[in-house]
């Protein structure tokens, strides 16, 4: 049963039922497969529209050919004055207005197209139109291969095209390089015939660019018309991609895009914002270089600011409203700790020396200093140890601030809302761990009682650990900080990423080490007993502030919509750590 399918009978089904609650029972449906996540994630994730800001026409009329229902439609809604969105069937046009309902959307049109060979258009009707999925097309005459259905749809395009417009094609290579023996080369375009047929279309190139995936849940941006932006990706790849020159890498990108016009090429959203942030830091001249835009679906695209070799500034933009919130909170912090601090102060020295904060035509970028040192997780056998490092003194810093120095609110329902997030998951997925769930959980609510709220950084990970000469440097990513009233947690979150990045160890076997009070079998370099006793705390201290800790760790990842629809990471994440504390029974 094809996706579409799917859902339009769950629609039907449960007409006036919430959709959020709807997509749960879609996404079980989806059969199991490799494209699973693809299929959930072009339903959910809203960050795989980063691909506008390679356009640089003005946000005025937007035609989606392909993608038409997804949460993306709704992401450029934000930025268009509106979304004309291709869907496939009526069902599809009835989701796409359920949900831009739900989220007072009055710019979205779904248009079901008989045949993409004919647009329904008259002629110069947009300023943009993009084909941002790869998959073939339905129509009157049968299925059509979306190769051959590319270059009448190209004819089509630029006559929908103002003057001053700009197409997007997002596309699969025909000759992709082969990483693996036997893998399946799905039929595609080479960049060369795109840009042929772009220009039998009398319609200028102004971008080709390759779409790598290089993690799980990371994309990256290359333009592959700058030879020193291949230079700079390829000095990453690993195996026998990074020996490739640039005219063979071009030549066996598995995906790629293509930008053109009518006329002459305008600078991208891209260019703008990375423009305005070199101004803005002073990072001009040869000696800098920019790396290729990434993005993972928490959506926040991450840009590298290098000088000579050597990182100096972390450019961020977010792409979902949320990411947004989370960033400005974290500038809000440390522009109040750089502020306040007094100048012997041991922690300003580990705060970026330089924030900026700004808006450029709609957007937000986020500018971090880096700091001197390499991350904690880079070390190879000889790695710093904790008691040599300056961490127990960190910790106790941190502590020692109060929310409102830095900026931050108390909530007091900060705790009790993950945990109610965290329970409507778990109660779907597996209500025989209700219990468990609750009994844990009513543990951390009486151990926070009556404790005073102090900073907590966000995201206290080996990754964002600076350190030079087995001292800690800097501390870099403070994105989602906030209050706790467990003093341990932000320690309990270092064992975690220790246990996790060093020894290859999941969340519950480590959860499960602390919580049981088995603190002998941790390894000896987190001098856990010698920071406890800086601490004046207890192994039972300890065991309260990992469940804190998962608890916070479930929450920031589960609350993402593609992981919460993924069932591997809620089982992961959420399911297994209870069934294991279950099966121990719960410390005193």
């Amino acid at each position: 049963m094809r996706v579409t399918e799917i859902l339009d009978r769950f629609l039907e089904a449960g007409r006036d039922a919430p959709l959020s609650g709807l997509l749960y029972d879609l996404v079980d449906a989806i059969p199991e497969g490799s494209r699973k996540r693809a299929r959930i994630a072009s339903l959910v994730d809203e960050s795989r529209a980063d691909w506008q800001l390679l356009l640089g026409c003005d946000r005025g009329h937007l035609l989606l050919l392909s993608g038409g229902r997804s949460a993306r439609v709704m992401a450029l809604a934000r930025h268009w004055k509106s979304v004309t969105a291709a869907v496939s069937t009526p069902a599809d046009a009835r989701a796409l207005r359920r949900i831009a309902g739900d989220l007072d959307l009055d710019n979205v049109a779904g248009v079901v197209l008989d045949s993409c060979r004919r647009l329904p258009f008259p002629d110069a009707s947009f300023d943009a139109v993009c084909w941002s999925e790869w998959h073939d097309v339905e129509d009157d005459d049968g299925p059509t291969p979306a190769r051959d259905l590319l270059p009448p749809l190209i004819a089509e395009t630029r006559r929908v095209l103002r003057p001053e417009g700009q197409v997007y094609l997002g596309l699969r290579n025909r000759c992709p390089l082969q990483t693996r023996p036997g893998r399946t080369v799905t039929p595609g375009v080479m960049p060369d015939t795109a840009i042929r047929w772009l220009a039998h279309a009398d319609l200028a190139l102004h971008g080709l660019y390759a779409r790598e995936r290089s993690g799980e849940d990371e994309r990256e941006t290359v333009s592959l018309r700058d030879a020193g932006s291949v230079r700079t990706h390829l000095a990453h790849c690993r195996g026998r991609r990074r020996h490739l020159p640039h005219w063979l890498y071009r030549l066996t990108v598995p995906e790629f895009a293509v930008v053109a016009g009518r006329d002459a090429r305008r600078p991208s959203r891209l260019d703008g914002l990375l423009a305005a942030a070199r101004d803005c830091v002073g990072a001009l001249g040869d000696d800098w270089s920019v790396s290729s835009p990434k993005v993972n679906h928490k959506g926040k695209l991450t840009v590298a600011l290098t000088h000579k070799g050597h990182l100096r500034w972390l450019m961020k933009i977010p792409l979902q409203p949320a990411t947004a919130a989370g960033q400005k909170n974290g500038h809000a912090i440390q522009t109040a700790l750089l502020r306040d601090l007094s100048p012997d102060d041991p922690l300003r020295s580990l705060l970026p020396a330089r924030l900026e904060f700004f808006d450029h035509e709609g957007m937000t970028v986020y500018l971090e200093a880096g700091c001197p040192g390499r991350p904690w997780s880079e070390f190879g056998p000889r790695t710093p140890t904790v008691a040599d490092s300056g961490l127990a003194g960190i910790l106790r810093r941190l502590l020692d601030i109060a929310p409102p120095a830095c900026g931050l609110p108390e909530p007091p329902d900060t705790l009790d809302r993950k945990i109610k997030r965290l329970s409507g998951i778990l109660v779907l997925r597996a209500p025989e761990l209700a219990g468990v769930y609750s009994a844990l959980t009513d543990r951390l609510v009486e151990a926070s009682l009556g404790r005073p709220a102090r900073l907590r950084k966000g995201d206290f990970t080996l990754s964002n650990v600076f350190v030079a000469d087995g001292r800690i440097t800097g501390l870099i990513d403070w994105d989602d900080s906030e209050v706790s009233r467990l003093p341990l947690a932000t320690f309990a979150d270092f064992i975690f990423s220790w246990l996790w990045q060093r020894q290859g160890q999941g969340r519950s076997r480590s959860l499960a080490l602390l919580v049981g009070n088995r603190l002998e079998e941790l390894p000896a370099e987190l001098g856990v007993q010698a920071t406890l006793e800086r601490f004046e705390a207890s192994p039972a201290d300890l065991a309260t502030a990992a469940l804190a800790s998962w608890l916070d760790h479930a929450d920031q990842e589960l609350i993402h919509p593609v992981f919460r629809y993924t069932p591997e990471r809620v089982e992961a994440l959420l399911l297994n750590p209870c069934r294991v504390l279950s099966s121990m029974g719960l410390p005193d």
